[in-house]
């Protein structure tokens, strides 16, 4: 488990009252793929939003791996000798008003982004075809 607090604007702490939502502050600071979607400008819709957080897992971006001794509620870290940091969390699901809450604030905290589907099917699909079209767009 990580250490210290999260700085206050990144507690969520209106999601933390139900149970796994803690967790959603050290996904969307330290997860590797959502850093870089939302960089893009991109957010996925709800539901492969939530199919990505059923996998529980992900890398750590490597810039975000400076801070990686703050405590981020529900969520751990590993440093992997091969692979890098990984972060986990357990399984939750966020509902639409709670997705509509998380989207206001990456909005306010790291700029506008688009839901966008992109067609795809599942969270391995959308990632690769967000990182595509922002390549497009450069």
């Amino acid at each position: 488990m990580l250490t210290a607090m999260l700085p206050e604007e990144l507690s969520f702490r209106r999601f933390e009252s139900r149970s796994g939502l803690g967790a959603l502050p050290g996904i969307i600071h330290f997860s590797m793929s959502f850093r870089n979607a939302i960089r893009c400008g991109y957010m996925p819709p709800l539901r492969i939003f939530n199919a990505f957080i059923a996998t529980c897992r992900d890398d750590i971006d490597e810039e975000a791996q400076e801070s990686l001794d703050m405590e981020t509620h529900d969520v751990n870290w590993d440093a992997g000798a091969s692979v890098g940091a990984v972060l986990t969390w357990s399984e939750f699901e966020l509902e639409p008003t709670e997705y509509d809450r998380l989207i206001a604030f990456i909005n306010k905290k790291y700029g506008e982004v688009e839901i966008e589907d992109f067609g795809a099917t599942d969270y391995s699909q959308w990632f690769t075809k967000c990182f595509e079209a922002d390549r497009q767009a450069r």
